[in-house]
């Protein structure tokens, strides 16, 4: 199978993210910081609440784009199904268990799905497809290893 992470935008998206962290941190903290150890007040227009408020939203949101780029990286698929490592606990979905495959498009003309969710009973497993470097190949991959009552539902789906 020819299914692995898109490495240029799992790198760009953590680049960024690290890069708004170091920003925010010789932009307002440090300044502050500075500030407050010399015995000053913060630099005019700052205040304390301003500048937890941007932290805790720029690291955040760093912390879900990192995340979510990480997922391809600990998402594997096999013939047995797909299993996704994580920090809490392991999510592992075997094909035979599948009941439910959607993909979303962000227009009606993509080419490619930007995301793939497969359900089981108890379990939910997203696949964000643009973070793989051939998103086709993956929806293959998975479309053939579907069980065949949800191929059959996906294709009345997809002809509505």
């Amino acid at each position: 199978m020819n299914v692995k992470p898109a490495w240029g935008p799992l790198i760009l998206g953590s680049g960024f993210s690290l890069s708004l962290i170091i920003l925010l941190v010789i932009l307002l903290v440090w300044p502050a910081l500075v500030a407050y150890l010399g015995g000053h007040d913060l630099p005019k227009g700052q205040s304390w609440v301003g500048l937890i408020s941007a932290t805790l939203t720029v690291v955040g949101i760093s912390s879900y784009l990192m995340i979510r780029s990480l997922e391809a990286v600990l998402t594997q698929f096999s013939n047995q199904g797909v299993e996704r490592k994580g920090l809490f606990r392991n999510i592992v979905i075997r094909w035979a268990e599948v009941t439910e495959a959607s993909w979303s498009q962000m227009t009606k003309s993509s080419r490619y799905p930007i995301s793939i969710v497969l359900r089981t009973d108890s379990q939910c497993i997203r696949i964000t497809a643009s973070a793989y470097s051939n998103p086709r190949e993956l929806l293959k991959f998975i479309h053939s290893h579907l069980p065949t009552l949800v191929r059959t539902q996906q294709k009345k789906t997809e002809q509505v």
